[in-house]
Order: C-alpha cells, then structure tokens, then sequence
C-alpha cells in the first residue's frame, strides 16, 4: 500500500459525503481512476465511482459555470427591479406638485396684481410664472396668521386674499429661457365681494407674504 493510498483512504468518508475541498476531490478521483483498492473500499461506503478523473473535474467546472452564471443572472434581475423601482419613485416625485419659488417668478417683474373697473382682481403672469399648474388660494387675518397653515387663524377677522403658484417638481429642471414669450391673465377673486384689503403673493416655506396689491385708504 504506496502512501498515497493512506491519504486517500483519510480523505474517502469526505469525498463519498461530497464534503471535501476541491483539491481533495480532485487528489482522490484521480487516484481511484488507477487505485482498484481504494475504488473497493469507496464503493463499499455506497458511493458511485466515476473512474475518468478528467470527466469528475469537468464535471465540476461545468457546475461552478453554472453557479457562477446564476448569480450574474440573479443580481441582473435585482438590479434591474432596483432601477425600475428608482425610476417609479423619481416619476411619482418629480410630479409632485410643489410651489414655485419666489425668487424664480420675480415677483413684481412676472407676477402682477390689477383691479378693472368691475372689482375683479386679475393676476397678469408671463414668462415662468404664466407656467403655473394651478394657484393655491389662502387667507390672512388682521394678526398675520394663514388659513391653513396656522391653528389661530380667526376667520372672522379677514383681512387679506393670498395666493401660491403651484408647478410639478420636474418643472424647476427646465431651462427658464424658453419661457420668455409666455403670458397669461387670470381673474383671481373679486375685491369688494370677498371685502379684502390686499392681496399677497405668499411664500408657504418662509411664511411670508409679498403684497401684489393694497386697497387705497380712500377707497
């Protein structure tokens, strides 16, 4: 019995429960192919011989291919989820509607204010401004608190019609030069029905309002 046999017999219970490392595997299918002793002995433990040794290690080779490609073809399915997710959630966020910043509209250079002859308060926008989706309305009362913003605010103390600009969040991307030949006028709310004293531009992130109109004290 040369030495080899006696390493191989240490190493056959591992190679018959496939537990064995590689290059054990390998030492111990090449010496069974030429060892009838040790291939006995191995059969006797209940395992299927394969003699060719070149065949078992491509065997092994075709199953790490294997292996190896199912993981590519996994994390390929998991990136591809991943960038469709992103690509949903940075839809649904980029039309979300957001108010337009102040110092983007130039307030009193795109957005003005004007009472015709009727009491109705038009808005005359142009350029970015005009490119508004819709214009979310708010009221003030005589303490500066907001309709909706603010818990005090007291209804029957109204003093003052205000406005936001909405827009979708993809529309802050745009290039604001294309916007240079846009203009719109929209009637807003009549003065002497609502009994307003002044309308405000007002900026929900700082809370402050920017006047685009005042009644005069002889009105």
């Amino acid at each position: 019995m040369s030495k080899n046999c006696d390493i191989v017999k240490d190493l056959l219970p591992l190679y018959a429960d496939e537990v064995c490392s590689e290059e054990s595997r390998k030492l111990v299918a090449e010496h069974i192919a030429q060892c009838s002793e040790c291939r006995s002995m191995l059969e006797k433990m209940g395992k299927s011989i394969a003699v060719d040794a070149d065949n078992d290690i491509k065997v092994m080779k075709r199953i790490k291919k294997r292996i190896r490609t199912e993981k590519i073809v996994v994390g390929l399915v998991l990136l591809t989820a991943f960038i469709t997710v992103g690509v949903f959630l940075s839809f649904i966020g980029l039309n979300t509607m957001c108010p337009m910043d102040i110092n983007e509209i130039s307030i009193g250079e795109e957005l003005k204010a004007e009472v015709d002859e009727n009491g109705d308060l038009w808005l005359k926008m142009k350029n970015y401004s005009a490119t508004e989706d819709y214009i979310m309305p708010t009221l003030s009362d005589n303490n500066g608190r907001h309709f909706g913003v603010d818990k005090d605010f007291d209804k029957s103390a109204k003093e003052g019609m205000g406005l936001t600009l909405m827009h979708r969040k993809i529309d802050s991307l745009a290039c604001f030069n294309s916007y240079d030949s846009v203009e719109r006028m929209v009637k807003f709310i009549n003065v002497d029905e609502d009994n307003i004293d002044y309308v405000f531009y007002y900026d929900s992130k700082s809370n402050k309002e920017y006047v685009l109109w005042e009644r005069e004290s002889n009105d």
